[in-house]
This record gives C-alpha cells, sequence and structure tokens, in this order.
C-alpha cells in the first residue's frame, strides 16, 4: 500500500510513504530529488498503525495524496485528503466531469467555515465560501455543484446560498428558522439535485419545499409539508428530476411529543414534479435514515434507523426487492450509514458506506452480490457517498477523510 502526497497550498513540495510488510518506507524530497527512508516494525500490524499514524499526520499538514486519472485502474484511489466536514458529517460533492471535489471544514466548536473546491489532478485547492466565526454557531450541511461546476448551492445552518464561484457572488434561494418559520430540521432535510443538476429541490420557510431550475431561475414546482402532527425529514429528487420523494413521518413517533402521540404514520411519498400529483404512497415498518431513487427511477433505497440497510422498495406499491440483513444479529439488518446508486447508463453498482465502503452489483433479482473492496484504511464509518454524473468517480466521506475512487466498471 503506498500513498504519493501533494502539499494542498503548494503542490510543489511532495512527500511519499509505503507499507512494506513490517516496514514503512518514506520518500522524502530535497530540491526535487527523491530519498528513501526505511524504518522497520515488530510486525506487519505494528507497520500498519505506524503507517496510518503518519499518513494522518501528513494530512494534518496539508499533503493530500494524488494518482492520475489516466492511472487509477477500476476501484482504485485517485485522492485521499483531510476534511472535518461540515460541524455535522461531511460534506462533498463531485464536478460532472468528475475533475473538482467540494469539501467544507468548520471553525473551533463550529464558529466560522470555509468551503473548498479541490482540483482532482494538482491537489491544489481554493477557498470559494467563507463565513467569519462570530457568536453563533456555523453548519455546512451540503455544498453541490451545478451543471457546469461554476456555481455551488451551500446550505449554511438554515440558509441556501448560490455562490458563484468565480466572483463569489452570492444569491439567497431560501432561509427559514427552524420551530418559527418551518419544522425542517437542516441537519437531515438538505437540498437535492437531479442528475443533470439543474434542478435542485431546496426547504424554505412555511415548511414549503421548492424545485428550483438553477439555470432558468426559475421555482419549477412547489410542495407544502405542513401538517398538525407529522415533519418532513427527508427529501429526494430523482435522477431526471420528474420524481421527489418526501419522507414524513408522526413527531409522535420522533420525539414523543404528546400533541402528535395519537398519530403513528410514517409516510414516505412520491409526487410527480410537473403536475404535483402523488405517484406513490409508502409506509415504512420503520423510520428512515436516508432514502433515495434508483438509476431506472422504479424503485427506491433505504436505510432504516439506526443505520441499517440498505433495501430496496419497488415503486409505486413498495414491494420489497432484496435486503442486507445482518450477518450475526437476527433484531436488525446490516450496518450502513450512506448509500449511492451509479448513474451510469446500464450500470448495475452499487455503493454502500459501512465501516468501510463497499461496492456491490445489483444487477439480479436477489441482495446484490458484492465485488472486490476497494484498497483503503481503517475502520471509520462511511458516512456520506456521491457519483460523478457520468458514473465514472465515486467520492466518500470518513471519519475527517475525504476521497474519490475510480468507480467498477460493471454493466447489466
Amino acid at each position: 500500500m503506498r500513498r504519493t502526497m501533494v502539499q494542498r497550498t503548494d503542490p510543489t513540495q511532495q512527500f511519499g510513504i509505503e507499507l512494506r510488510g513490517a516496514a514503512v518506507v518514506e520518500t522524502r524530497y530535497r530540491k526535487g530529488v527523491p530519498r528513501e527512508y526505511v524504518k522497520e516494525h515488530p510486525s506487519p500490524a505494528d507497520a500498519a498503525r505506524a503507517f496510518e499514524k503518519r499518513l494522518r499526520t501528513k494530512r494534518g499538514e496539508g499533503f493530500v495524496h494524488l494518482t492520475p486519472a489516466a492511472d487509477v485502474k477500476p476501484g482504485g484511489l485517485r485522492f485521499e485528503g483531510a476534511s472535518a466536514g461540515g460541524g455535522g458529517g461531511g460534506v462533498l460533492d463531485l464536478s460532472a466531469d468528475g475533475r473538482l471535489l467540494v469539501c467544507a471544514d468548520v471553525g473551533e466548536q463550529a464558529h466560522g467555515c470555509r468551503v473548498t473546491v479541490v482540483d482532482l489532478d494538482t491537489g491544489a485547492e481554493r477557498v470559494v465560501f467563507t463565513r467569519d466565526a462570530g457568536s453563533q454557531q456555523t453548519f455546512v450541511h451540503a455544498a453541490r455543484f451545478d451543471a457546469d461546476a461554476t456555481r455551488l448551492v451551500v446550505l449554511i445552518n438554515s440558509d441556501t446560498v448560490l455562490v458563484d464561484l468565480e466572483s463569489g457572488k452570492e444569491r439567497r434561494l431560501a432561509s427559514w428558522d427552524q420551530h418559527r418559520t418551518s419544522r425542517f430540521n437542516p441537519f437531515v432535510v438538505r437540498p437535492s439535485m437531479d442528475l443533470a443538476r439543474r434542478r435542485c429541490a431546496i426547504a424554505d420557510a412555511d415548511d414549503l419545499v421548492k424545485v428550483v431550475d438553477l439555470e432558468r431561475g426559475e421555482v419549477v414546482q412547489t410542495f407544502s409539508t405542513r401538517s398538525p402532527t407529522t415533519e418532513c425529514r427527508g427529501v429526494a429528487l430523482s435522477p431526471s428530476g420528474a420524481l421527489i420523494a418526501f419522507y414524513c413521518p408522526s413527531r409522535g413517533l420522533v420525539y414523543g411529543h404528546d400533541d402528535a402521540r395519537h398519530d403513528t404514520s410514517n409516510e414516505l411519498e412520491v409526487f410527480d414534479v410537473a403536475t404535483g400529483e402523488r405517484r406513490a404512497l409508502l409506509e415504512p415498518p420503520k423510520k428512515l435514515d436516508r432514502f433515495g431513487f434508483t438509476a431506472g427511477e422504479d424503485a427506491l433505497w433505504l436505510i432504516w434507523e439506526y443505520a441499517q440497510g440498505p433495501l430496496c422498495v419497488a415503486l409505486p406499491d413498495g414491494a420489497e426487492r432484496w435486503r442486507f440483513e445482518d450477518e450475526w444479529r437476527k433484531d436488525r439488518l446490516a450496518t450502513a450509514y450512506a448509500c449511492a446508486w451509479s448513474p451510469r447508463p446500464g450500470s448495475s453498482l452499487l455503493a454502500v458506506g459501512r465501516n468501510a465502503l463497499e461496492w456491490h452489483d445489483a444487477s439480479g433479482p436477489g441482495r446484490p452480490a458484492r465485488l472486490p473492496d476497494p484498497e483503503q484504511l481503517g475502520h471509520d464509518r462511511v458516512s456520506d457517498l456521491v457519483f460523478s454524473r457520468d458514473g465514472a468517480w465515486l467520492a466518500a466521506w470518513a471519519g475527517g477523510v475525504a476521497s474519490v475512487y475510480r468507480a467498477p466498471d460493471i454493466a447489466r
């Protein structure tokens, strides 16, 4: 296992590190000339721990691992670098061509933040959005590229802004005050975009969700989630942007609120964006952590609370297609924190975030078959996954580290 690293702020600074059995080999550069330093350890396990510790140190110094895109084999690692996240978890996205990565970091105790764009060809990063530290905590919940990666949709606290990456100018798309002007919780209700990155579903005041055409700057459709007893806790736009799904459980189930205890509903609704008509009403047997559309838009993948799954249910009837059972326990499904379905035409690739990243082939009628695991370190929760628009690359966030892999090339 080897990492070839460059300094984010000065890509001319290089560093290499390799795990060779019970030895850790460092390559240091002086005036561009490499020199190897070998340190033997009592065992391969000791060497692996020393390797990971040294990697963490170099990431903290601003170094990132880079492999030229042309040299990355299917399932291989292209990029790996520190990314603290937005205060409530990972924040990352890939541009349509997979060349740019967006990440976020917050200041001490979530006061102040910055959003950066990393060039995956050079490792150089650029700060594109900031908020100075103040009396109020600052949480970056999401940052999403538009179609040509010239703008970002950023959800900061409960304000959604459109940021022009060249000028830095911001335009507010939506804003609400939780518990006062809307019930939305920004830690779970985040902007959702179609595959083309032209449409974006955004939460707003008055418990409204707007589907916005970013190119034309127009609201395509508006949906109200207002209810005396339920709360919208998730929104997902389909890859084509033609469908939208809302998860609205009873507040009695989620919080135990007295005024909603009589309501035991746990509903997942799918609507036609053009007409506003409901296409499906599903009632999952358990509360949901996350959900999304499959590439064909004929089914939904679900992750049950707490971190169970994924499983796949058909639309519009909700018939279960497959699920991941826990290998050892009978009282829950397998542990899963994130899921992403490849958008590549004809692909059946499914990425699942557990305590490591897994690849699966979902082409069969039953539970997706596991593919060889990508090269990775440690056992941190992989809590965020996103494919590039062409499905060639996958970005993952786990334990303060952002990684980009070339997706395995499988087809139906």
